[in-house]
C-alpha cells in the first residue's frame, strides 16, 4: 500500500482513531498520536505505511496495558499474558 495522502478523517464512533485515505481509494486507520505526523499530499512508500502500522500496534498495546492497570494493580506476568492474548 503506497501513494499520496488525499484525506485524513477522524473515525466516527472510534475515539482517538484517524482514517488515512490514499490516492486510489486505499485506506487504513491509525491512532491519532501516530497520524499526527502526517499531512495531506504526503507521499507514503510501502515501508513507511508498514512502519506507521507498527507504531499504531504499539500504541494500541500501550493503551490496553494502561486500561488494565487503571482497574487494579497487576503483576508483570499478568500484563504479559493479557497483552499476548490480545
Amino acid at each position: 500500500m503506497n501513494g499520496e495522502i488525499v484525506a485524513l478523517r477522524v473515525e466516527v464512533g472510534k475515539p482517538g482513531r484517524v482514517r488515512v485515505v490514499l490516492q486510489g481509494g486505499q485506506s487504513f486507520t491509525l491512532a491519532r498520536s501516530v497520524a499526527g505526523r502526517l499531512v495531506l499530499g504526503q507521499q507514503l512508500e510501502p515501508a513507511e505505511v508498514e512502519h506507521l502500522q507498527q507504531l499504531d500496534r504499539q500504541e494500541r498495546a500501550l493503551q490496553h496495558a494502561l486500561r488494565l492497570l487503571s482497574r487494579r494493580p497487576r503483576s508483570e506476568q499478568e500484563l504479559r499474558l493479557a497483552l499476548r492474548r490480545r
